[in-house]
């Protein structure tokens, strides 16, 4: 390390946290909200009633006044200066927090300096030789050294098969255990801490290509490749690889039930559950039953980053094509005001200039990137009074009797089934969970569509509900349009 590395190094922005007067007091608060409670986003409203009664224990604890502003004026200077990133989601009047990639660089420094109680070598020391013995076998062309590997492998298994059936069962120690969860904690929360990053990268694309739009006066074609280009990049590079790898393993529900009962099982050890769960405040026990949550919710912000560049580029380019169009409209104007000013000038009848049609072309494969809205055309004429047909007081009730859909229940019934798959169709959903008002049910689940809800419908493939209704007891199919929830 050389004068000019430290130097550089201490100007970075993620040491700038440690420059401010009182930097204990955003990063504690921040940990507590975040890291403690296990949090990804929080509501803007939260976080400052949060902070107000951080603040006023605080003071309480060390009996002096800290001369705080207001919270929300303290989060907005935090947000300034880099320690979060505030949102406004669409469709969502309130906004929210969520750390930035310095943010969790600061923890994982103040993390790796804190005093361990418990520090394994051996397990480290074993991984170490696992990952030199796997590239050295991955690495080779010849057949001959990965055979041979392989017969070795072979070989250590079939001894290991007869000692446990000659009795001789080999198990971890209490502190090799132990050693193996410290590491394997260390591991997960350094994953998810790693998700930041390659979001923000995507949220620099994003910037970039917004900046560039404003800029560019090429034509179309030229800016996506060079825009493309850039993305493919990231996606090729190493770090995008990666993460690539990741998404297909959350894809797969194999893989993801593995990790379930994986866990359940570490959780069940006795080894494991004589450990004090609590570090920093952090329930380690609670840490590892959401996993799979806490991983889902991580990479689906990533996906949303990567969707909003597909948004912003198909905004470009429906833009690019009004003004072209308009443009050319015109010129097609002109064209004919200058042939009616011209038409007396010429007394032959021979055409002057022919011009050829655009042939059609249709592809099978072909699909619009963007359809236009359909207009809505309201039907103005006047209704006529209708006649007397003595209805009762009774029926007439009926207009005013209320049925109230519980949308909030019905999004928890969504989120709890697909915590544990990818998608659910509605006849799945009703398979798990009857229905019992019968068509309110489903009109109730269609409504969800206009909520911040992912969910396709496939009209070319409708499905047969069974419903029920439990206030008239009557049982009846319908069909209607294949709905299907996801949880991306």
């Amino acid at each position: 390390m050389d004068y000019s590395l430290i130097k550089s190094f201490l100007e970075k922005p993620v040491l700038k946290i440690f420059r401010m007067e009182n930097p204990a007091l955003p990063i504690s608060f921040l940990y507590k909200e975040f890291k403690v409670k296990g949090k990804i986003v929080i509501h803007e409203l939260n976080l400052e009633d949060n902070l107000r009664f951080y603040l006023q224990g605080l003071e309480l604890e060390l009996k002096t006044d800290l001369n705080s502003k207001d919270p929300g004026k303290i989060l907005n200077d935090w947000s300034d200066k880099g320690f979060l990133r505030r949102t406004s989601p669409f469709g969502k009047t309130e906004r929210e927090y969520e750390l930035t990639p310095m943010m969790e660089k600061v923890f994982s420094f103040l993390e790796e300096i804190h005093k361990k109680e418990f520090v394994g070598t051996e397990s480290r020391l074993l991984k170490i030789l696992e990952i030199l013995k796997e590239i050295s076998f991955r690495s080779s062309d010849d057949p001959k050294i990965r055979i041979a590997e392989l017969e070795k492998q072979k070989n250590k298994i079939e001894e290991e098969i007869e000692e446990i059936k000659n009795g001789n069962l080999k198990k971890f120690t209490g502190t090799q255990l132990k050693e193996r969860y410290f590491d394997l904690y260390e591991t997960a929360r350094r994953l998810l801490s790693d998700f930041r990053e390659v979001e923000y990268n995507f949220r620099e694309i994003d910037s970039m290509i917004r900046e560039e739009m404003i800029r560019s006066d090429s034509n179309r074609g030229k800016f996506l490749n060079q825009i493309l280009e850039k993305e493919n990049f990231l996606y090729e590079s190493d770090q995008g690889k990666s993460f690539q790898g990741f998404l297909e393993f959350l894809i797969s529900e194999e893989k993801k039930e593995e990790l379930d009962s994986l866990i359940e099982h570490l959780l069940s050890l006795p080894e494991i559950k004589e450990i004090d769960s609590l570090e920093r405040g952090i329930d380690k026990e609670h840490f590892f039953r959401n996993l799979k949550y806490y991983m889902v919710m991580e990479s689906t912000k990533v996906g949303k980053t990567n969707s909003k560049i597909a948004e912003g580029l198909k905004k470009f380019i429906v833009e690019k094509t009004y003004m072209e169009n308009r443009r050319l409209s015109e010129i097609i104007t002109e064209i004919k005001k200058l042939s009616v000013d011209t038409k007396f000038l010429s007394t032959s009848k021979e055409p002057i200039l022919e011009i050829d049609n655009k042939p059609y072309i249709h592809l099978i494969m072909e699909r619009p990137i963007f359809l236009p809205p359909e207009e809505v055309i309201l039907d103005d004429s006047p209704v006529n009074e209708g006649e007397d047909n003595h209805y009762t007081s009774e029926d007439l009730s009926l207009l005013y009797k209320r049925i109230y859909i519980d949308k909030e229940e019905l999004k928890q019934i969504i989120n709890t089934v697909l915590k544990n798959q990818s998608q659910i169709s509605l006849s799945e959903i009703f398979e798990k969970h009857p229905s019992e008002k019968g068509l309110l049910d489903v009109l109730g689940y269609f409504s969800l569509t206009g909520e911040d809800i992912t969910f396709t419908i496939e009209e070319e493939s409708p499905e047969e509900l069974f419903l029920y209704n439990k206030e008239t007891g009557r049982k009846f199919t319908v069909k209607v349009p294949r709905l299907v929830f996801h949880n991306e």
